[in-house]
């Protein structure tokens, strides 16, 4: 999929990127893995795999962070884009619980790397606050708290939210300085990344992959090949495109105004309604 891309807040507000390896190093070369996409899939793949010895290579058609991983609001808790007891009855309980375990080991996950020291320009602060406009009971979960209207008052002075829930377990952080500091980290245990570098086929061979890059200037093998790519996947790799649904967000972001944030928003939690 091919988008068009602005200079963003985030790219703004950025650490400076870390230096990874030309494409011109790459040209025939063997590898255990290698990774199509430099986003949070790609990324935390190739550390996982670099630390476990295996020799891994990521190929980004843009640059790392570029697509929703490096550009989203920051906000960062556990669950998934339905409540528990729509996963419940779509994949039974045992599946369901499943489910929110491996979410939770997610977030932790996320937050015990963000509290490293060279995690620091993350900037996570703790804590989102999820509101109701309808009036209807949110459901809490774990530690999850119910704020009802006089309380929420106290928070805010919009007068049209009714009730939420606070999510103490829950962050928002730097989204690109998050992926540029994990991309570093993938370096130096050992893994290659080459940015700029768009992958125009993948070819099964009798010992593994072939993967040609760059209009077909240079090509490696790979063992294995993960497609890490969201809803940026083009042809090059066709098996996969039929089990996935492109969609579109979009984040508005303002100047800082904090004697307005501070008037009216007495917390410093992340924010969303329903």
């Amino acid at each position: 999929m091919t988008a068009l891309r602005a200079r963003t807040w985030y790219d703004a507000t950025a650490i400076t990127p870390p230096t990874t390896q030309p494409i011109t190093s790459i040209n025939g070369g063997v590898y255990d893995v290698a990774i199509i996409g430099a986003g949070l899939a790609g990324l935390v793949s190739a550390l996982t795999l670099a630390h476990g010895g295996a020799r891994v290579i990521v190929l980004e058609t843009d640059h790392i962070g570029s697509g929703a991983s490096g550009r989203n609001g920051g906000f960062c808790s556990a669950g998934w884009a339905a409540d528990h007891a729509q996963i419940t009855k779509q994949v039974g309980a045992e599946n369901a619980q499943t489910l929110e375990g491996l979410a939770q080991q997610g977030l932790e996950w996320m937050k015990t790397r963000m509290q490293m020291p060279h995690y620091a320009p993350c900037a996570m602060m703790q804590g989102e606050l999820i509101l109701s406009l309808s009036g209807a009971a949110l459901q809490p979960a774990g530690q999850d708290q119910v704020i009802t209207t006089p309380d929420l008052r106290k928070i805010l002075t919009a007068r049209r939210y009714k009730s939420a829930v606070y999510c103490p377990s829950a962050v928002h952080f730097h989204p690109l300085n998050f992926m540029r500091l994990l991309a570093q980290d993938v370096m130096d245990a050992g893994g290659e990344i080459i940015e700029n570098t768009p992958v125009i086929g993948v070819s099964k061979t009798a010992h593994g992959f072939d993967v040609r890059v760059a209009s077909g200037k240079a090509s490696i093998k790979a063992q294995r090949v993960i497609t890490a790519t969201g809803g940026y996947m083009g042809n090059e790799t066709p098996f996969s495109r039929r089990y996935l649904l492109p969609i579109r967000t979009y984040i508005g972001v303002t100047d800082p105004m904090p004697e307005i944030l501070d008037r009216h928003i007495k917390c410093h939690w992340a924010i969303a309604d329903t």
